[in-house]
């Protein structure tokens, strides 16, 4: 938890092992350009991004999983590793807000895509949720898995997140036990989930969370005040 304390908004380092995802990933890991800056990004820059990754990540796609209207005006895209702890103090403190405020209302939705880094416990908390989304359940797992870290102190691959432990959580959900378990057993959601990293890094993701709203990149465990901004900003156009 040291680095917590050395980078206040969230900011890290990827791990080694995320090289076999791309040679582009581990690039921009050795190079240690993942090093970054803080702060709320609106506007200027960010108009020529959106032109060059109209194609890439920030395109809702159809396997996505949308909490609330998919029709909703505004879109709040996602990056999360559900390890990160920056990942679990947007969950617990900002979300809920931001689900009460503009989601449940219809204002908005949120769009979830994989961005993750921490190794073998996301990447399969990352299938497994996949998993939950094919039978209709995805955020209630999400939930649940964030939930867990949460009491456990958000410590990366300390065996809190088995594959026993995914499974156990999809029967409490009262999921098609069977179903899932064939589902994540398969490696079914591997690829998508590797994809959405790939996808992630090539538009200049770097930081977890991120959440793309409209034309506006906010990065690290910033506060509801932020994300609302950025909303507001977004329907005065």
């Amino acid at each position: 938890m040291d680095e917590l304390k050395e980078n206040p908004t969230g900011w890290h380092k990827k791990k080694d092992y995320l090289l076999p995802f791309s040679i582009l990933a581990g690039a921009v890991l050795i190079s240690g350009a993942v090093i970054y800056s803080t702060g709320f990004k609106a506007g200027g820059g960010e108009a020529s991004l959106e032109k060059s990754v109209s194609a890439g990540s920030r395109k809702i796609e159809a396997d996505d999983v949308i909490l609330c209207d998919p029709e909703a005006k505004v879109a709040l895209i996602e990056y999360v590793d559900y390890q990160w702890p920056f990942c679990g103090r947007f969950f617990k403190t900002v979300e809920p807000i931001l689900r009460e405020d503009y989601i449940k209302t219809g204002k908005a939705k949120m769009v979830w895509k994989d961005f993750v880094f921490l190794g073998p416990e996301s990447e399969k908390s990352a299938e497994a949720a996949r998993c939950a989304a094919d039978q209709g359940k995805f955020w209630e797992y999400h939930d649940a898995i964030l939930n867990i870290e949460a009491d456990e102190g958000w410590k990366e691959n300390n065996g809190n997140l088995t594959e026993a432990k995914l499974k156990s959580v999809a029967g409490s959900l009262n999921l098609d036990v069977k179903a899932f378990n064939v589902c994540f057993e398969s490696g079914k959601h591997k690829e998508q989930v590797e994809n959405s990293y790939r996808d992630a890094v090539r538009i200049g993701v770097k930081a977890t969370p991120t959440v793309f709203i409209g034309e506006t990149k906010i990065e690290g465990a910033q506060s509801y005040e932020v994300f609302k901004e950025a909303i507001d900003i977004f329907f005065k156009k």
